[in-house]
């Protein structure tokens, strides 16, 4: 039985570790990650400066971690402070199932154990490479978690990128389950060779981006209410143990007189894209999603002429194997390149990151 010693003790190791992250030192993968971070960050919020990417970047990682954390210390007392969770509504579920719309920011992953804690009945839907480990997480961690919660979780998990995925959640819906469904994750699409025939294309920034709505024409065909919940986390000074977690429930998602399904579907899916690039813009820290996004950005397919080496700020390096690769950012093209010059446009491109730049 772990003590609230041990607890806090491991939450600040947590945060530690991730306050360490240097360039200099980070393992190919996570050199590739930062590259295409950079260059999500340069498109879709080239205002932010390119000094802070290093320290968002390491707060993103921490909050990951974090959140499969605050999952496992959930039943222990005084261990978070979560705000703003409407218990009634949650309660209300129960008998009036709905589309809970969330996203993942702050603590994203506890929004299944307060669901939970309500007695709410839910599907959850998941991409085919997190259906593995949520199933080896309901396993172990939520197995142990309501043992010590004393409450009964029904939650079941549905693979998104099945065919007949929409299928299962309307039949999930009509058995009087709520789906919650985490609508960045734009489970199975991937832009790069896709028609667009049924990808809504929205503005997310000051890129455009091709997202599935799906959903939103699912909440439409069955007469479900789309319940945006959006989860922030923030260090609480006034709060001994930690931080704070707080949810805003966002206005829910309703048909307008004679709307049609085609209508309504564009319309909640821009309005939800619309309310996470507002949060992401004025917290990017928040947003796992920085790591990814670039699957789902529609990208100019015309051929460009060769980019300008000159301009440090257009460009991102990163190894894979036996080779070197320089990642121009505007393009999102990358370029094989001798070691050499990997080397010499290390320190030139990075230049932003370190006050003591020195090539590796």
């Amino acid at each position: 039985m772990k003590t609230l010693d041990s607890i806090l003790a491991q939450r600040r190791e947590t945060i530690r570790s991730y306050q360490t992250f240097d360039l200099r030192r980070a393992s190919q993968r996570i050199e590739r990650q930062f590259a295409f971070y950079s260059a999500n960050l340069h498109n879709i919020v080239p205002l932010l400066p390119k000094k802070v990417y290093p320290e968002i970047f390491r707060q993103l990682h921490a909050n990951r971690r974090l959140s499969f954390l605050d999952v496992e210390h959930a039943p222990h007392g005084h261990i978070l402070n979560i705000s703003g969770w409407d218990e009634r509504w949650a309660a209300g579920l129960r008998h009036r199932p709905a589309i809970i719309c969330t996203y993942h920011t702050g603590s994203y992953r506890l929004i299944n154990y307060l669901l939970a804690k309500a007695g709410v009945p839910f599907s959850l839907l998941v991409a085919n490479g997190a259906y593995r480990q949520e199933q080896q997480a309901m396993q172990t961690l939520y197995t142990s978690l309501v043992q010590q919660a004393g409450i009964t979780l029904d939650m079941e998990l549905m693979d998104a990128e099945q065919p007949h995925a929409l299928i299962q959640m309307a039949r999930a819906a009509k058995r009087g389950r709520s789906l919650l469904i985490y609508i960045d994750g734009n489970t199975g699409t991937t832009v790069a060779g896709e028609v667009y025939r049924n990808l809504l294309q929205i503005d997310f920034g000051l890129q455009h981006m091709a997202v599935r709505k799906g959903m939103a024409a699912l909440a439409h065909r069955l007469g479900l209410p789309i319940h945006p919940v959006l989860c922030e986390r923030a260090p609480d000074k006034h709060f001994r143990y930690g931080h704070s977690i707080a949810y805003h429930h966002l206005p829910s998602l309703l048909p307008l007189p004679n709307e049609s399904q085609h209508d309504f579907a564009d319309r909640a899916t821009r309005t939800l894209y619309a309310q996470l690039a507002t949060f992401v813009t004025r917290q990017p820290e928040q947003w796992e999603g920085w790591l990814n996004v670039h699957n789902q950005l529609i990208l100019d397919t015309e051929p460009h002429p060769a980019p300008d080496l000159d301009d440090p700020d257009l460009w991102a390096t990163y190894r894979a194997g036996n080779r070197a690769y320089l990642l121009h950012r505007p393009s999102y093209y990358t370029y094989p390149v001798p070691w050499k010059l990997y080397r010499q446009y290390w320190g030139v491109c990075n230049v932003h990151f370190f006050s003591d730049i020195h090539t590796p």
